[in-house]
């Protein structure tokens, strides 16, 4: 017979204890920092992470299943502590942003996958079923609509009076931003062939409007006039060819993914391509520091060189949830990584089916890693000291710093 002392049994439970806690944070010889595990009913977080979960706030979804749960677009646009916010189950609500208080709701004819702007006293956005609105931002009442082709799926754009957005239909337009009445309508032919789901958001700036096609073309647009000032066909006819992401300009360069399978770089006065990387996708890419860091649609993210398009690193999102994931999306096959915030030393991203993820901009090593039940396909925000993003499961998250953040 084994004779255990006091003091070993104490030891033992302590030993017990140790692993147990290592498995639920899922700490492995591979993985550096921390993992936070929520219950998707009761969202419980069970490890330390630098953030806190805040609130979570039900936009108003109802009884879904991860079957037909669609995916939900509309990123959260937050301004003066108010969330403006879409859901496909058509309803578009704002949120006071540090309480989850309800503001107001409107609900439009469609789902709302865009994503909304504002000015001083309007928000503005779209819905699946060709319809633009301009509400009053502190009750939510209409002031005006307007109808057109295709779907309105991106960021709308509202600058000096005039309301900027793209639709499905392969079309710009803009608007009087007090009346809704139609200014201009700039349009390319439809796609010859298949296109995926998904619209350029324009990028207004002073001398320009860009946007991307689905046709595989980025194009310039007077925005007084509507009328083309130069396109530059990027399609390689080998896939999919739509330019869907929003291009990003810096220093007098043009930064766009395409889902060609390459990350452009092109002069903004002529369209000129400077340089591309072997690896497109949909979403907007973040610059910070010499390095641009993106989403691609090969289930990977990549920091690359601002300069030159050099790869810096690549982190597998696909292979990372297969390798340590303990919760198994019946949409696991697509782990498309979506829309990136810069956050302090760090870039934060979500998976479609799993992860919201947090990797050293540096080195490109995953520091963190969050779970909310549903997978994320609209992006996340960095707002302060807060993080919102918008599940597929319709619920909507504010992650909150909860000190200094850890292993930094």
């Amino acid at each position: 017979m084994i004779v255990i002392s006091g003091r070993q049994r104490a030891t033992l439970a302590i030993l017990l204890i140790t692993a147990l806690a290592l498995l639920l944070c899922g700490c492995n010889s591979g993985t550096i920092g921390a993992r936070v595990i929520v219950s998707p009913d009761a969202f419980v977080q069970r490890a330390a992470l630098p953030y806190k979960v805040k609130w979570v706030k039900d936009l108003g979804s109802g009884e879904r299943y991860i079957d037909d749960t669609p995916f939900e677009r509309s990123v959260p646009l937050v301004v003066d502590e108010t969330i403006y916010v879409g859901s496909t189950a058509e309803i578009f609500t704002a949120l006071n942003a540090r309480t989850s208080n309800l503001i107001w709701q409107f609900q439009p004819e469609g789902a709302v996958e865009s994503t909304a702007a504002v000015d001083s006293d309007k928000v503005y956005f779209g819905d699946s079923n060709g319809k633009i609105y301009a509400l009053n931002r502190d009750y939510g009442d209409l002031v005006w609509s307007y109808r057109t082709k295709g779907e309105i799926l991106s960021k709308l754009t509202v600058s000096n009076d005039v309301v900027y957005a793209a639709t499905s239909f392969n079309r710009v337009l803009a608007l009087n931003a007090n009346s809704g009445e139609l200014l201009w309508l700039a349009d390319h032919d439809p796609a010859d062939d298949f296109t995926i789901r998904g619209v350029s958001s324009p990028l207004v700036t002073k001398n320009a409007i860009y946007a991307g096609y689905a046709d595989g073309s980025l194009a310039a647009i007077d925005p007084a006039t509507g009328k083309e000032l130069w396109s530059n066909t990027l399609k390689r006819g080998q896939r999919f060819i739509d330019v869907d992401a929003t291009p990003i300009l810096h220093k007098g360069r043009l930064y766009v993914p395409s889902f060609d399978g390459k990350l452009y770089c092109l002069e903004a006065d002529t369209g000129t391509i400077v340089w591309s990387f072997e690896h497109g996708g949909v979403s907007r890419v973040a610059i910070h520091n010499g390095r641009i860091f993106f989403s691609s649609d090969d289930n990977q993210f990549y920091a690359v060189s601002l300069q030159n398009g050099e790869l810096i690193w690549s982190f597998n999102v696909k292979a990372d949830y297969e390798l340590d994931s303990i919760y198994k999306s019946k949409r696991s096959r697509n782990q498309i990584p979506g829309q990136a915030a810069i956050v302090n030393d760090v870039v934060v991203f979500a998976s479609m089916s799993g992860y919201v993820y947090a990797l050293d901009m540096q080195s490109g090593v995953k520091r963190w890693t969050y779970l909310p039940g549903e997978g994320v396909t609209s992006g996340v925000v960095a707002y302060k000291d807060r993080l919102y993003f918008l599940s597929n499961a319709g619920k909507l998250y504010c992650l909150r710093q909860s000190g200094p953040p850890q292993g930094y």
